[in-house]
């Protein structure tokens, strides 16, 4: 699959994580990009391990092809409030399932390197080379807003004049949050730094003296909303074959992944009484369980790379503008998006009433999650 993107250069901020695993083999297999320079940050796992996580998929997706330029930098290594909340329970303690030693010890002259520079510092070189770039961000946003804040106002404006699309998975919207009820993971892990990135935006692209507005990208956010109406089975890819290409590490990857949904999450596919009935006698007779569990995920990073090389511009996609605020308290609240446009805000007596206009992804349409889950079990077989 490729694709002709606007820029040749993508830069993809990501704390991988096995949706940011099934998200960095999308990009990577779409081969539409000439140069991708992935900035890792502390999220789902610490930076560490995402670092070292994103150097894993590299070797093996491009073990066969060095036409795109990959490079990796490692980033911040926790949130502008100084909380760490790794979701261990839901990606494994190494972010990709645990999975065996076999799959990590790749060697050979392949095998990929982080780069010394940080990626806030390779964010601030972006800017001053002047460079266009996409920018796609499927984890907390701490190395863009730190980038942003050692910016002045023409380095900031600068930044998302550069910017010629922005995709960022992230945020709730008209459904409950997956991490707490009132909020998404990425923005939860670090309210501050969104909050930091939408103001930035918001204050460039509103300065009266600048004649040429219509370059500053739109901000398109890729909410659970969405990514929570796409169900990736994995019930077929719960034993990895002994090769170590890129669809059984992934399989293996996921093995964690798919159980912890199939435990925490309803299937829309199914009954929970009739699946327990399952178990149960499956436990009866002596068996785990496991096949009745039906494995499965949603696509939420792989949904907002979806979106990104293939164009969001095309039919298919049902966006919605809204002016929105983050909370950045350490409340309940923490991490939730506000419609700035609502009379009465569902969650504060005094919400600020200055909001950043964004558009997010409301709905897609069945054809076009058909044709990303067809793609992404390519990938996996």
């Amino acid at each position: 699959m490729t694709t002709n993107s606007q820029t040749p250069f993508l830069v993809f901020d990501c704390d991988p994580g096995c949706d940011d695993a099934l998200a960095i083999s999308l990009v990577l297999r779409a081969n539409n990009y000439k140069q991708i320079e992935i900035l890792t940050v502390a999220g789902n796992v610490g930076v560490d391990s995402a670092t070292t996580n994103a150097l894993r998929l590299v070797t093996i997706a491009l073990s066969n092809n060095s036409k795109t330029s990959v490079k990796v930098f490692k980033g911040c290594g926790r949130s502008l409030t100084g909380w760490e909340l790794p979701a261990s329970n839901v990606h494994g303690r190494d972010g990709l399932g645990d999975i065996p030693e076999s799959f990590l010890k790749k060697k050979g002259p392949n095998v990929r390197k982080s780069q010394k520079m940080h990626a806030v510092q390779r964010i601030l070189q972006i800017v001053n080379e002047r460079e266009p770039f996409d920018l796609l961000c499927t984890g907390p946003l701490t190395n863009l807003a730190t980038a942003l804040t050692l910016m002045d106002s023409l380095q900031q404006d600068r930044f998302w004049k550069l910017a010629k699309r922005v995709v960022w998975m992230g945020g709730q919207f008209q459904t409950a949050g997956n991490i707490t009820p009132a909020s998404e993971f990425n923005i939860f892990h670090d309210p501050v730094a969104a909050q930091i990135v939408l103001d930035s935006w918001r204050v460039a692209s509103a300065r009266p003296n600048d004649t040429q507005k219509e370059r500053f990208p739109k901000i398109r956010l890729v909410p659970i909303d969405a990514t929570e109406q796409i169900v990736l089975s994995l019930e077929c890819k719960t034993s990895p074959p002994a090769s170590s290409d890129l669809g059984s590490f992934l399989r293996s990857a996921l093995i964690t992944y798919g159980r912890f949904h199939a435990i925490a999450c309803l299937n829309p596919k199914e009954n929970y009484h009739d699946r327990d009935e399952k178990v149960f006698k499956s436990h009866l007779l002596g068996s785990s369980g496991i096949k009745e569990w039906k494995p499965f995920c949603y696509v939420h990073d792989a949904l907002a790379a979806w979106v990104m090389i293939n164009g969001f511009d095309k039919p298919g996609y049902r966006w919605k503008q809204m002016k929105i605020r983050i909370d950045t308290s350490r409340g309940e609240t923490r991490g939730h998006v506000f419609d700035m446009g609502q009379k009465a805000q569902p969650f504060s007596v005094n919400a600020p009433e200055i909001g950043t206009s964004v558009y997010w992804l409301e709905a897609i349409t069945l054809n076009k999650s058909e044709k990303l889950l067809k793609e992404l079990n390519t990938i996996l077989l």
